[in-house]
């Protein structure tokens, strides 16, 4: 679940049936309010489709955050950015997981160093994105 959001999947159990490769995600978006988005289980940093529409939406840049809501430090920040589609309007969306490292993290992997295993964590995943709805 520690994924990359609209750019990797997964984050977590599909909420209805979609193709192989796919979950399905919901995320909340300036201007579009709560929306479903269909997530391609890759590394590609390319369109997602809002479920039950022929939308879809198009990231542009990201900004990952981990947290540990324990003792109120940051464990991880990255921003990423692609270019292209300057000229055209982008909405924000976001996604937050908030949980212990098994909930939030991806399966086999180590915490990070200082986590403790009872530590409440929050990965926080900002999109800008263009709208195509």
């Amino acid at each position: 679940m520690l994924a990359a959001g609209l750019a990797v999947g997964p984050w977590a159990a599909p909420a209805q049936a979609q193709p192989p490769g796919h979950d399905v995600e919901t995320i909340e978006c300036e201007g579009l309010g709560t929306v479903d988005i269909s997530v391609q289980r890759s590394d590609n940093f390319g369109a997602v489709q809002i479920v039950g529409t022929t939308g879809h939406l198009i990231p542009v840049a990201f900004t990952f955050t981990l947290e540990n809501l324990t003792d109120d430090t940051v464990l991880f920040s990255e921003t990423e950015a692609k270019n292209g589609h300057r000229n055209q309007a982008t909405t924000q969306c976001s996604l937050t997981f908030t949980g212990t490292w098994e909930e939030v993290g991806e399966p086999g992997e180590e915490p990070p160093p200082g986590v403790d295993p009872d530590d409440i964590l929050q990965f926080t995943l900002m999109a800008e994105v263009i709208a195509k709805v």
